[in-house]
This record gives C-alpha cells, sequence and structure tokens, in this order.
C-alpha cells in the first residue's frame, strides 16, 4: 500500500511515506541528520533576529532576562494534602543537567529563544520508565513550525519532518489567540529595531569616513590647480594628525568645521531606542544603557530589585514553572526561588532571621545554610520564641498548683516527706 501511495505521489508531486516518517532520537542526533530541506518560521526580512542582537540594548535585555533566571535555585515539590512538602532531588529531567553542570545552559537558551523569537520548542529525546521527559533538546525557533495540514492533529514541522505534538515541549512567551506561536518581539517591533539598526549604521559609516573634514583651506589670491591641491591637502592633513603648527602665507584662509546639532542628534536616537527597548521587554532601562528617569540610591536599591523580581522576572518564572510542571508525575511541580535575586544588607538579614526565628518560621540550620554556614546539633527544630515563653509560663504554673506534702524529722535529723495512706 506503500509503494503504491509512492507512486501516485510522485505523480502528483505529494511527499513519500517515508519522507514523512517520524523522526526519531537516532535519526534526529545521529550521523545523518533527516531536517535538510523544507521551510520554517521566517524572520523578518529586513530585521532578523541576528541583526537585531548586534544592537546593545536588545542584547542587554535578553542577557539580563536569561542570567537572572537561568542561575535562580529550581526547587521540588510534592503536594500532600494541603500542604507542600520539599523533595530531595529534581525530577530526572532536571536532576541529570543539575548533575552534569548543564542545568544552567539548559535554562539559558530556552529564555533566550522565548526573548528573541518567543517560542522555545524542546524536543524529547528520550523518556523514563513512567514515559515521563528524562531528556529534552531546545531546537532551534527558526527551523520549527506548526504542522497546519488537514489531519496533523497539532504536530509540528522541523525542517519539513513531522514530529508528533507529544514528542514536543512548547513554550510560548507572547501567545496570540488563534495562533499556536507565540509572538516575535524582533518581528513585532521591526519598524523601531530597524530604526536603530539605521542610525547604528549611520554612526558607524560616519566614524569610518573619518566624519566630517576637519576643515576648508582656501586660497584667496590664485587658482589652484589640482595637483597642487592635493599636495597642500596632504601637508594640511600630515600636520592636523601629528597635532602640529600650521604655517601658511596670506592668501591663504582655514575655516575649522563643527559637527552640526541636527548631525549629532543620533546620540539621542540611540538612547531614545534602549528606552523602547527596555519598554517591549519590561526591564528597567537603565540596566540595558538608556536613561530610567529617577536616580537610585543605596536606600532604594532593595526595592529596585523587589520590582525587578515582580515585575519583570515573575511571569517568566510562572511560564516556565507551568511548562516544567507538566513534564513531571502529578503531584509534583517544580519552583524557582526568586528571592535569591534580592539581597538585603547584612543588618538586614540578622533582624529578618531573628523575626522568623521567633515566629518559628525558619529553624536555626535553615539560616546558617543560607549564609553559607555548617549546620548545628538540634538546629533542625521549629521553635517559636512564644511557644518557649508559654511551655515555661505553663511548667511554673503546674508546679506551683502542686501541694506540699507533710515531713516529718528522722532519727538522724533529716528531713523525711509523710507517705500517705491511699
Amino acid at each position: 500500500m506503500s509503494r503504491l501511495r509512492d507512486t501516485l505521489g510522485s505523480w502528483l508531486g505529494l511527499p513519500s511515506s517515508e519522507e514523512l516518517r517520524t523522526i526519531t532520537p537516532e535519526t534526529l542526533w545521529g550521523d545523518q541528520v533527516p531536517f535538510n530541506y523544507g521551510g520554517a518560521l521566517s524572520s523578518t526580512p529586513h530585521v532578523s533576529a541576528e541583526k537585531a542582537l548586534s544592537l546593545g540594548p536588545v542584547y542587554a535585555a535578553n542577557r539580563l532576562l536569561a542570567d537572572s533566571i537561568a542561575t535562580l535555585p529550581l526547587k521540588p515539590y510534592r503536594k500532600l494534602g494541603g500542604d507542600r512538602v520539599a523533595m530531595g532531588k529534581l525530577p530526572p529531567l532536571f536532576d541529570v543537567l543539575d548533575e552534569a553542570g548543564q542545568l544552567i545552559p539548559w535554562l539559558y537558551q530556552c529564555v533566550t529563544s522565548m526573548g528573541i523569537r518567543g517560542n522555545a520548542y524542546g524536543y524529547i529525546v528520550a523518556r523514563d520508565g513512567f514515559a515521563y521527559p528524562s531528556q529534552v533538546d531546545w531546537l532551534h525557533p527558526n527551523e520549527v513550525a506548526p504542522d497546519n495540514r488537514p489531519g496533523a492533529r497539532g504536530g509540528w514541522l522541523v525542517r519539513g519532518r513531522e514530529v508528533p505534538r507529544e514528542d514536543m515541549i512548547h513554550v510560548p512567551r507572547f501567545p496570540q489567540a488563534g495562533s499556536r506561536v507565540g509572538l516575535s518581539p524582533i518581528g513585532a517591533f521591526a519598524a523601531t529595531l530597524g530604526i536603530a539598526l539605521s542610525a547604528q549604521s549611520y554612526t558607524a559609516e560616519w566614524f569610518d569616513a573619518g566624519g566630517f573634514p576637519p576643515g576648508t583651506f582656501k586660497n584667496e589670491e590664485k587658482v589652484v590647480s589640482q595637483t597642487e591641491a592635493q599636495i597642500i591637502k596632504s601637508r594640511l592633513t600630515s600636520s592636523i594628525r601629528t597635532r602640529e603648527p600650521i604655517v601658511y602665507g596670506k592668501d591663504w584662509t582655514y575655516n575649522p568645521i563643527t559637527v552640526p546639532p541636527e548631525e549629532a542628534q543620533f546620540i539621542g536616537t540611540m538612547k531614545l531606542t534602549a528606552n523602547q527597548i527596555a519598554a517591549i521587554y519590561g526591564v528597567p532601562p537603565d540596566m540595558i544603557g538608556g536613561e530610567s528617569g529617577s536616580s537610585n540610591t543605596y536606600a532604594n536599591v532593595e526595592q529596585a530589585q523587589i520590582q525587578f523580581l515582580m515585575f519583570t522576572v515573575r511571569p517568566w518564572l510562572e511560564i516556565l514553572e507551568s511548562a516544567f510542571t507538566a513534564c513531571i508525575p502529578r503531584g509534583q511541580y517544580l519552583k524557582f526561588n526568586g528571592d535569591a535575586l534580592i539581597r538585603a544588607d547584612l543588618r538586614t538579614r540578622w533582624d529578618v532571621n531573628k523575626l522568623r526565628l521567633e515566629v518559628g518560621a525558619a529553624s536555626v540550620n535553615e539560616i546558617r545554610r543560607q549564609e553559607d554556614e555548617d549546620p548545628i546539633p538540634g538546629g533542625d527544630e521549629y521553635t517559636s520564641t512564644a511557644k518557649l515563653q508559654a511551655d515555661a509560663t505553663k511548667a511554673a504554673a503546674t508546679s506551683q498548683a502542686q501541694p506540699e506534702q507533710p515531713q516529718e524529722t528522722n532519727s538522724s535529723g533529716g528531713v523525711t516527706p509523710i507517705r500517705r495512706i491511699q
């Protein structure tokens, strides 16, 4: 049947059954890579992702997001009724990466794909005994496209080859209604980035060409031939470069040229672009070379860190946690420790830790681990100061409530309590 289909397909120009086979880990990462033809999501013709990354603010925004998220501690938890119980080890997919020192680069690839192209596509290479992913490799977003053919069942095309939906992990950053893929910031703001690239190219060409000529050298007494002008220009240029005085007769007039203000406005254009890119990615402008409009002082540095965590990083963390939790057994979930981004001064940390101990929100060893100190015996107990005081008050009240027993003097002069006959 397959041979008959291929024969008919060759007459009609249809792909053969061999071309539509589902890829496997061996064919995907073997010596013969099957993705050798076919199209994918195309970038904006005049503003590709590679060109956009040549802009300092675009690169800085994506680097800031990837560095902040990929280096956060990833913690596994298990739901036990209404309680949350911390797990000792990460699920196999993340534990293997963590032990190999590849978890941070792996997360970095995911975040940069989402930030630059609006989507991250992970191919499930291996599964454990319960069919949960144990190895996922991120694909280049330009090589992946949704399979919208009739009967495709939500699959994907990787360089033209069919991949079932269950073998792919898709994490969109800017999802749109009616579309399976997320919106690429580079494509959505191609006009803005195009202006920035033009200003950058203009600046480079301006400096490569030497900028404006340093001045004019005019002879007011006679007409100078082209040969004489070339000789005079060479001597003048040599004097300017060596910063030596220029000596000329009474018939020569030298007029230096300054940069017109309207031609120097590309500097302001670049600053404006940095602010616009900061708004696109939701990052503070002063972190990527823009101007925030307000000055940060030592007193509000911690508040700035909190705002960066709440309004910039937190949505990314929620999206990644939801996608990663779908890859592990039901009842388990993953959480990034976003508090690691906030680092208070030493006095504030000690005051907060003291309060945590007093209310029983943390143990002594937990606080010592946060300060990179060794645990102490008995430091894993959660005991609040209020509970200790309550226990002491209860013990004192119990001792006072007990009646005193009658005593008698024995032959040696000591005091012996009288035993009551019940």
